[in-house]
């Protein structure tokens, strides 16, 4: 009898016991999600139309090795600073051995999906038309920084002074008639809005003449 309920007394003992130390400890908690970062945009990019002429010029050396640049231009934005930097570039490259000429776009701004250089739709060429004349890259050694800097100096910067929010747009390109590469650079979204109009020499940075 005695060690009947001395087994009973050591079951009562172990069962509290372990009641003791289930109920001392604490329940695990479920893991938490980790929180998820909040993308961050990148900031805007603005270039020169010398190095984003250089983007483009990789890929269009990549769509024909021949390719060669017409004309270059920036796309007015709000934003651009006055600087001679813009967010968007457009360059025309033609191939004589595709026959072919097409576009081609540099973006800093915008979603990751915009950004970057991406091509435009294909065209024909023909070397003999002389609006759509290649020149040498050797003729280029003025940045559009430069070109803003002469244009200024000619009445751009009392314009930019009295109108700060007025676009500014430069567009380069080849003149035949006197065999020189150009720079013009518009106070104004476009040519036809324009309230000053300035051509600088893109080999010199030289100040050429003012438009009508």
């Amino acid at each position: 009898m005695r060690k009947l309920m001395g087994i009973r007394v050591a079951t009562i003992w172990l069962a509290a016991v372990s009641c003791l130390v289930g109920c001392g400890s604490e329940p695990k908690k479920p893991e938490e999600a980790p929180v998820k970062a909040k993308p961050v945009a990148a900031a805007n990019e603005y270039e020169t139309g010398r190095a984003a002429f250089q983007r483009m010029y990789v890929s269009a050396r990549t769509w024909a090795p021949d390719a060669q640049l017409v004309r270059l231009e920036s796309r007015p934005l709000k934003d651009d600073p006055k600087d001679g930097t813009a967010g968007v570039w457009v360059g025309l490259f033609v191939s004589a051995a595709k026959q072919s000429m097409r576009s081609y776009t540099w973006t800093g701004v915008g979603s990751e999906r915009e950004r970057g250089v991406s091509p435009g739709s294909l065209d024909y060429y023909s070397p003999a038309n002389a609006n759509t004349r290649p020149w040498d890259l050797n003729f280029l050694k003025v940045d559009s920084t430069k070109a803003l800097e002469v244009a200024n100096g000619k009445g751009g910067a009392a314009i930019l002074k009295k109108n700060p929010e007025l676009p500014l747009k430069f567009m380069l390109f080849f003149d035949s008639r006197k065999n020189e590469l150009l720079w013009r650079v518009i106070y104004g979204s476009s040519v036809n809005d324009a309230k000053l109009k300035v051509l600088v020499y893109a080999s010199s940075g030289l100040y050429f003449k003012k438009e009508d």
